[in-house]
């Protein structure tokens, strides 16, 4: 089985990709998308929030080459002029896209998180029969978490893809572009908050929950994550590895990690986290930029909440 874990950045994927890894037959990987840091035996170049088409030859070309990611089959490296500037980052993604990876020759499961692919979750899902879990995260929480991280959106990865703008429609694509060449002082607060907008808009239109999708709300993992875990892995049918998942949650839970997915902590534990995971936004977003983020995310945040409860509360 192949489970992809995706969602906008911030929004819990690596946490919940950990979580299931933690099961025994389960391999992981850590988003074969990105390029700073390929996973182990790939070799794939695009940018974040890549809308691939399917009926461009180019795009097709890139499509064939996920065949070395989800395939695992080793793949031969390509680089850019730019890659040439940096010589260690070059030799390092030659290795690794070269070094066949041993975890699925033992494993009998694959679990790949990425939240760069959510644009292309349903091509994904469908080519490679995989089951799909999105996190979903309020929009004023991950644009305060980027904010804290000192992140920054390209909007060139949203507004150069001629896919996406027929997707999504003219307007979104046009109002991204008219906040990047804006200088407002909430300019870095908008173009996190359109990009959001328009990942809504595609996962709304071509990823509906169903028995291969589920959606996780960020805010259920954050006050029961250890609830939360148990219901996705029996929808996964993973049968086994209890006591090695209790072990992980109770290590990444209860204040004993030190590690990058100790971000999943209890409202009484705020050492590792912002307070806009607990719903305060004003440690890392004037008031002028809570305001433009509601006012370009509200309405689609609205619906997809009611479009996700309908579905997880029964089982989340």
């Amino acid at each position: 089985m192949r489970i992809l874990v995706t969602g906008f950045p911030r929004s819990g994927t690596t946490f919940v990709g950990r979580a299931i890894a933690s099961t025994p037959g389960v391999h992981y990987v850590h988003e074969p998308f990105n390029e700073e840091w390929p996973a182990v035996g790939t070799s794939f170049r695009v940018h974040p929030f890549w809308r691939p088409d399917e009926d461009c030859e180019k795009d097709m070309g890139h499509l064939d080459r996920l065949d070395s990611v989800f395939g695992f089959r080793p793949s031969v490296p390509t680089f850019s002029r730019g890659d040439w500037s940096r010589p260690r980052f070059a030799l390092k993604r030659a290795v690794r896209s070269m070094v066949p990876p041993l975890g699925p020759l033992y494993k009998k499961h694959l679990v790949f998180k990425d939240p760069l692919a959510i644009c292309a979750a349903d091509i994904l899902a469908k080519r490679y029969r995989m089951r799909t879990i999105v996190m979903f995260r309020d929009p004023l929480g991950v644009v305060a978490s980027i904010r804290r991280y000192g992140w920054r959106i390209n909007p060139d990865h949203i507004t150069h893809q001629p896919q996406l703008r027929r997707e999504v429609g003219e307007d979104m694509v046009d109002t991204m572009e008219a906040i990047a060449a804006g200088d407002s002082e909430t300019r870095e607060a908008e173009l996190i908050a359109q990009t959001w907008l328009i990942s809504s808009k595609l996962l709304e239109n071509r990823l509906s929950p169903g028995n291969d999708v589920i959606y996780i709300r960020h805010a259920d993992l954050i006050r029961d994550p250890d609830h939360v875990i148990e219901k996705v892995v029996d929808w996964l049918a993973l049968d086994e590895g209890h006591r090695a998942r209790k072990r992980f949650l109770d290590r990444h839970c209860r204040g004993t990690s030190t590690s990058a997915l100790g971000s999943i902590r209890r409202p009484t534990d705020l050492n590792r986290m912002g307070s806009s995971d607990f719903g305060c936004y004003s440690d890392d977003l004037n008031d002028r930029e809570i305001e433009s983020v509601r006012s370009i995310t509200s309405s689609a945040f609205r619906a997809m909440t009611d479009r996700i409860e309908t579905l997880s509360e029964p089982g989340l």
